[in-house]
This record gives structure tokens, C-alpha cells and sequence, in this order.
């Protein structure tokens, strides 16, 4: 077997040109995953979210002789560009290495990457290896595991939803509401969650806005490495 430093100069020749889109999804998803252990492991832990995205610009690996950063990975490759944030275009990035996105970059939007991109904190959805063959099951199942483990009905019938969710929330929907509907269309109609998030949203219907039912959790930059059972 082959120590981690051989399989970091083994990426450097591989040749991405003919993958399908399930190759690609699978294969930069791990390859973001296994930059931004690296990037902590020389950089430190980030503790609030300028420091993760600075973390992000600092992460680098190799790939096909080319130099990517995290934050590239994530806007130039993993995402399409309506759904690049706002604060990527802060960060100190190339514009030029936008090319990238031609070269590597998916054919298609998969807004189910924020379930698998895991930046090692407590708020990170857990940390998979993806294999092309089962990439799109491996990540509905991250999005289900992540919901599941991050929603909360209190019992004064308020939502909490995670700050990982609400801060992406134009992946999945134009506003609060229609995010909370998409939150409840992904729910498996089986499970005690879903049905206590629709009663608890019912029980207010008429007498408040989304707004004041809906609570974020705050995003926990707590150091975690979660493996998924």
C-alpha cells in the first residue's frame, strides 16, 4: 500500500478529462474533504468564520499539476456559479483560475455537496469517502443523516434549524418559508420528525410569521471529525 505522500504525487498525474459526472462528483469531493484536513493539520483550527474561509484560502492540494485551494474546489468546481456566495469574492482568489471551472467543473448543480463537505467542526456534516457508483444514494443519505441529527422541535413548539442550513438557504429556496417546506419534502413521511415539524409549523399557521417559530443554531466551529455508522 501506498503512504499518504505517494498518493498526494500520484494526483498530480491523474488525468481528469474523461470522467463522467458521477466520477467528478465523487472524486472532488474527496479530494475538498482530504484538502481541508490538511489545510487544519497546517494551519490550526478555525474559531469563527473569517477563520474558516481564510482556512479555506490557505488549504491547497495538487491535481493534474494544478494548484487548488479549498474555497476554488468548493466555487469553481463543486458549485455552479449562481450559487457562489458573496463572501468568496472577499477572499484574495485569482479570478482567472475561474478557467478551472471549465476544465473541471460539474456539468450540472448537486445542491446535496453541502451535506459532504466536511471542514472538521462540530456544525460539519460527517466525513464519508465517496465512490462514484453510489455517490448520488451516498448523498442523499448524508443530507437525511445531517437533518436528522440537526433539526429540533421544542417542546414550547419552536424549529430550531442548523446555521449551516439557513446560511446556504438559496440552494434549496428563494426564503425562510419555502426553505421550511423543502426541509419537510425531504423528510420521509415515516419519521417522528417530520411530523412533528409539520405540527409544530400548523400550530402556529395564521397567528405568527415563519420568523418567529424558526431559530438557528449558531454554527459550532468546535473541533469534530464525525464518521457516519
Amino acid at each position: 500500500m501506498c503512504d499518504g505522500r505517494e498518493m498526494l504525487e500520484a494526483l498530480q498525474q491523474v488525468d481528469l478529462r474523461f470522467l463522467t459526472h458521477q466520477q467528478k462528483l465523487a472524486f472532488w469531493l474527496n479530494i475538498y474533504n482530504t484538502c481541508i484536513m490538511h489545510g487544519i493539520l497546517q494551519h490550526g483550527l478555525p474559531s469563527n468564520s473569517e477563520k474558516l474561509l481564510a482556512l479555506k484560502n490557505k488549504a491547497t492540494i495538487n491535481v493534474s499539476g494544478q494548484k487548488f485551494n479549498a474555497l476554488v474546489i468548493e466555487n469553481f468546481v463543486l458549485r455552479q456559479p449562481s450559487s457562489v456566495k458573496e463572501e468568496f469574492w472577499k477572499c484574495n482568489v485569482d479570478v482567472e483560475e475561474q478557467q478551472v471551472r471549465g476544465l473541471y467543473g460539474l456539468n450540472s448543480s448537486e445542491p446535496n455537496i453541502l451535506f459532504a463537505m466536511c471542514c472538521g467542526t462540530r456544525s460539519s456534516p460527517a466525513l464519508r469517502i465517496y465512490k462514484a457508483d453510489r455517490v448520488m444514494m451516498d448523498l442523499e443519505k448524508a443530507k437525511l443523516d445531517y437533518l436528522q441529527a440537526s433539526l429540533v422541535v421544542t417542546s414550547t413548539r419552536r424549529l430550531m434549524i442548523p446555521g449551516l442550513i439557513h446560511s446556504n438557504m438559496h440552494d434549496f429556496a428563494k426564503n425562510m418559508e419555502s426553505l421550511l417546506r423543502w426541509i419537510c419534502d425531504q423528510l420521509p413521511t415515516s419519521w417522528s420528525l417530520r411530523k412533528s415539524m409539520v405540527d409544530c409549523l400548523r400550530g402556529h399557521q395564521g397567528h405568527l410569521k415563519v420568523e418567529d417559530v424558526v431559530e438557528v443554531i449558531p454554527y459550532d466551529y468546535e473541533f469534530q471529525y464525525l464518521l457516519p455508522m
